[in-house]
């Protein structure tokens, strides 16, 4: 409701739009990325912030009604953008094959862990959480559960998760790209 509530303010008092995009995509990404974060994100964000306002100025909407021009956005506009997002961090990162990240009969973040199994060389639930305590067995439960597409984990769950793949030997070496692409995939 807030962000719902926040981009109709947007519409009328366009400063809103820089606070919620401060709040909510870059603050959000440095809180689970870190530092990184803004190398990766930031760029990308200016120049999807600036297309934006650039086509929602130029282009008259007047008598279209919201739910008409979103489903237009969303194709024409944000896909592409989000489409070029994916490809900058292959470049930068690289990580899950896209067309499997992209594959509509799986859940996104099985293609995360699917990477992270050939990374670490077996499934990398049980290279993090070995035991068989109650915590090991939740903690592996709730990723089966995500790469099911059950459940969508929340971004204080993916700060967690990446800590205990840090804290991991065998998978400290891919922690940071883990988390861009958790956090893509997530989204």
């Amino acid at each position: 409701r807030d962000v719902d509530r926040l981009a109709r303010e947007g519409d009328i008092d366009w400063s809103r739009l820089d606070s919620v995009i401060e709040d909510l995509l870059v603050d959000g990404t440095r809180r689970i990325l870190g530092p990184s974060s803004r190398a990766l994100f930031e760029s990308w964000i200016q120049l999807v912030r600036s297309s934006y306002s650039q086509l929602v100025l130029d282009v008259p909407l007047d008598a279209v009604e919201r739910d008409q021009v979103l489903p237009v956005l969303l194709e024409d506009f944000f896909a592409p953008c989000a489409a070029q997002l994916l490809v900058q961090l292959q470049a930068e990162r690289p990580g899950p094959d896209l067309a499997r990240l992209l594959d509509a009969e799986r859940a996104p973040l099985a293609s995360v862990f699917d990477w992270l199994d050939e990374k670490l060389g077996g499934q990398f639930d049980k290279c993090i959480y070995p035991g068989t305590t109650d915590k090991a067995k939740s903690s592996r439960d709730k990723l089966g559960k995500w790469r099911n597409g059950v459940d969508l984990p929340s971004g204080q769950s993916l700060k967690l998760l990446l800590d205990d793949l840090r804290a991991e030997p065998k998978g400290r070496e891919h922690a940071e790209t883990a988390a861009v692409w958790l956090l893509a995939a997530r989204a």
